[in-house]
Parts: C-alpha cells; sequence; structure tokens
C-alpha cells in the first residue's frame, strides 16, 4: 500500500527541501560561534604569552580572514599585537603595533616568517627614564629633530639631544646645553653633555628585530622595526 507521501509526490519535495533549509540553517547559525569562539581562544592565546614578556596588557587581532580557515592551515597570516607601556627589554617603556607575519605553532611554542614593528618611546616614558637616574622631563621638538632634556634646579638648564642610527647602536648625541636660553659656560657644558649623551645596543631585541628608521615625532622618539624568520618560545 502506497503511503500519502507516494501519493503526493509535491509533498516529498517539500519535505526534503525543509530538511536541507534545516541543517543549512542550523549550520549557518553554528559556524559564527565556531569563528567567534576560534578567534576568542586564538587571540586569548597570543596575548597572554605576549604580556608576560612585555609585562603589560596586549591587544591582539588576526585580520579579516576567518580564523577558523587560518587555524585550518596551520598558521595565522597576520597577528596584529598593540601595546602600551610595553617593557621592550632596554630599561625603557614603549608603545607599539607589531605586526606578525606567518605566525604558526611548532615544538618550542611558536615561530614567525617575518615581523614588522612600530615603536614609540613617549616623552613621558623618556622622563620617567631619565628620573630614575636622577635626570629631569624630556620634550620632543619633531621640527628640528631634536628631543630637549630639561635638567638641574627647576629644570632650567636645556639640553637638546639628537637621536641617530649606526648598525645596531641608537645614540643621542647633546648640543650645547642653555640655561634659561643663555649659553652655559664651556667647562661645565661639556659636563653636562657627557653625563646627558647616550648610546643603547640594539641587537638583542626579541624576535631578532633590527631598527630599520627612527624620527622624532610630536610625542616621542619613533622607531621602525622589521625581523626575519623567528622562534617564540612559550
Amino acid at each position: 500500500m502506497n503511503s500519502w507521501r507516494n501519493k503526493f509526490p509535491c509533498l516529498r519535495s517539500k519535505g526534503r527541501t525543509a530538511l536541507a533549509l534545516s541543517v543549512f540553517g542550523a549550520f549557518a547559525v553554528l559556524l559564527p560561534l565556531g569563528e567567534m569562539a576560534t578567534r576568542g581562544y586564538a587571540t586569548w592565546k597570543i596575548a597572554s604569552v605576549a604580556e608576560r614578556r612585555i609585562h603589560t596588557d596586549a591587544e591582539v587581532s588576526l585580520g579579516s580572514t576567518p580564523a577558523v580557515l587560518q587555524l585550518g592551515s596551520g598558521k595565522f597570516s597576520d597577528v596584529k599585537v598593540e601595546a602600551r607601556q610595553a617593557d621592550f627589554g632596554k630599561n625603557v617603556k614603549v608603545d607599539f603595533v607589531a605586526h606578525l607575519m606567518n605566525l604558526s605553532r611548532n615544538s618550542s611554542g611558536a615561530s614567525v616568517e617575518s615581523s614588522k614593528v612600530r615603536a614609540e618611546v613617549t616623552e613621558e616614558a623618556m622622563s620617567a627614564s631619565r628620573s630614575a637616574e636622577g635626570g629631569g622631563n624630556v620634550e620632543a621638538d619633531p621640527e628640528t629633530g631634536t628631543l630637549v632634556a630639561h635638567v638641574g634646579p627647576g629644570g632650567g638648564i636645556d639640553i637638546p639631544l639628537t637621536p641617530s642610527l649606526a648598525g645596531d647602536k641608537v645614540t643621542l648625541t647633546a648640543g650645547d646645553p642653555t640655561f634659561s636660553g643663555n649659553p652655559v659656560p664651556s667647562g661645565l657644558a661639556d659636563m653636562i653633555k657627557s653625563k646627558a649623551e647616550l648610546t643603547v645596543d640594539m641587537s638583542d631585541l626579541p624576535l631578532g628585530l633590527k631598527v630599520d628608521a627612527l624620527a622624532v615625532t610630536s610625542t616621542g622618539l619613533q622607531l621602525d622595526l622589521s625581523g626575519g624568520p623567528a622562534t617564540l618560545e612559550q
């Protein structure tokens, strides 16, 4: 005996269509949930590893490519990491935005094929570092390309510092100091300049980063860095 579905083929077709639509609808609901979970876990994991090294909060994003696809391929194509007042390993705090290209897991933790970083040592960070060493406040002057250190009683002595890059070393070269706009006597000026000048070795930065360029901005000293293949140990 034929069932009612055999008697009414149109109903049989509609039943299959309804089933297909219900399956598609469930998939459409679950896929975004899977994407959100994958993206959320991946960004949390990367941020937690970064935060242990830079000793501050990090914000991580994975770009527009779905995280589930990136995870399935075994690597994240462009991981963006942002942080403020991060420990950069040179006894100074920096704000930075980093792009880690083709981040993937390996037996040691993770690896990247290349990286690019724009970092800034702000006026506040430089002032705090100099104050800890008995120095004074620092102001950036992008028009002259100098960092002006205010030292001495009441910060009345101004020392222009010109940053330069030579190989792996960043140097702050002191110009002639002034007091209330007037030149400081030569003997005292030489002593002030020798104490103010600074050279920082940047040869052992994380991810094998090298400084490509630097510039004085309205808020501090900006550094552009890049690196090649590197391993990040957990």
